[in-house]
Formats: C-alpha cells, structure tokens, sequence
C-alpha cells in the first residue's frame, strides 16, 4: 500500500510503520552534585572576597547599638548588632567576637541606636563590694562642678530639705565617688548624667531624691 505524502511524494505504508515505531530520544540527566558544587563554588568565592574587602578597606566586625539604651541600664543581647567598621586612631571598638562580653554591663550613658560602642560606654559592676551601690544622678547646670571627672569624691546634697544634708550611713552629709559623667549633648541639653558608687545603705534614699529633683553634688578636695 501506498500513501500520499508531502509536495505529491508517495511514501511506502512499511516506513509509516516505521516512522510511527520510532522512540523519541532519551532526556539528558542534569547531575545533581555538580549543580551542588557549583553553589559550593559561587559561596566560597563570595565569602573570599569579602574577607579581601574587609582586609583591604581596614574593616572588621564591631559591636553597635541597635535600639536606645538610657544611662545605668544593663545592657541586653536584643540591644546589640554586629557591623563592619573602620576605627579611627585612639577610639577603641568593641570586637565582634566581644560581643557575649557586653551583655550584662551598666551603660556609663545615655547609648543611641546605631552608635558604635566603645569601652567607655561600658561601666563595671566587678568592682562594686558587697556593701556598695550605683545610683545615676541627672544634675541640671549648677547642680554638678562642669569639671567632675570619674574618681572625683563629692558630697550627696539635699535641695530639697532644710538641712541641705541627707541622713544616711556615712553620717550627713553623703560622700560618693563618681563613676562616669554623661554631658548632654544637642540643642536640648540641660546638665549631665552622673553615676556615682556609694555605700548600698544610703542609695536607697539618694536615687528618692534624684528622682525628685533635689540632690546636688559638691566636689571634695583629693584624698577626701
């Protein structure tokens, strides 16, 4: 038998058979691993030249803040994130990998969000004794020397009594030393933040008055 085909040509009914028989080649097989390698690849090359960038630019992972933390607050993991920084000569960052470090330990100030912290943001509780206490102090200008400096010992002040003195276990008036000065800064500045140790007895009563308003502090002569 034969059968018409294309532009009149006549193709036997055997190769019809033939052609209609024949099975469609076998699909090529992507391998599986080397797509694999191939990411592995592109990964490893990524991770490399960020090492170089990071080499050559003079960055390296530091430790910065992620949301505002006011001053005396410990400071929590969920506070923190980790970026790539370049330190200027004399500032000194807190590693990446110090992180764990950081958790834990009373801000000296007021930390705003995405600064990079330093060691002086940070204060210590290690060298508190049993017996001692940290209270922060918002002084209002007149209320603090502009000179206090952290070591400086000075007198707790009552404003907000007649006797200018607050009763406490150190015999009135209080005596303190200062931890850290936090000077305010911006066009709605209005005193410091002075964090100061003293004994644990009496911090009860000084952070009531701070609270208030009405504690000032007076400088005391070296070796008071």
């Amino acid at each position: 038998m034969i059968i018409a085909g294309e532009r009149g040509k006549t193709i036997p009914l055997e190769d019809t058979r033939a052609l209609k028989l024949r099975i469609a080649p076998e699909p090529r097989r992507r391998h599986a691993h080397w797509l694999i390698a191939g990411v592995l690849l592109v990964a490893i090359c990524a991770f490399a030249m960020g090492q170089l960038y990071l080499r050559t630019t003079g960055l390296r992972p530091v430790v910065a803040m992620a949301r505002d933390v006011p001053a005396g607050r410990l400071v929590q993991a969920t506070d923190l994130r980790i970026v790539d920084a370049a330190a200027d000569g004399g500032i000194s960052l807190i590693s990446g990998s110090a992180e764990s470090n950081v958790v834990g330990q009373p801000a000296s100030h007021d930390l705003m969000a995405g600064s990079l912290l330093t060691r002086s943001d940070l204060g210590t509780t290690s060298n508190l004794a049993p017996d001692e206490s940290v209270v922060a102090v918002a002084c209002k200008p007149g209320e603090y020397p502009p000179a206090l400096a952290p070591g400086d010992r000075v007198t707790v002040v009552d404003t907000g009594s007649g006797s200018g003195s607050l009763q406490g276990a150190t015999a009135p008036p209080v005596t303190a030393t200062v931890v850290a000065v936090d000077v305010q800064q911006g066009p709605a500045a209005d005193g410091a933040i002075v964090s100061i140790r003293l004994l644990a007895f009496d911090a009860a009563s000084v952070a009531s008055n701070a609270a208030a308003g009405q504690v000032a502090l007076v400088l005391l002569p070296p070796g008071s």
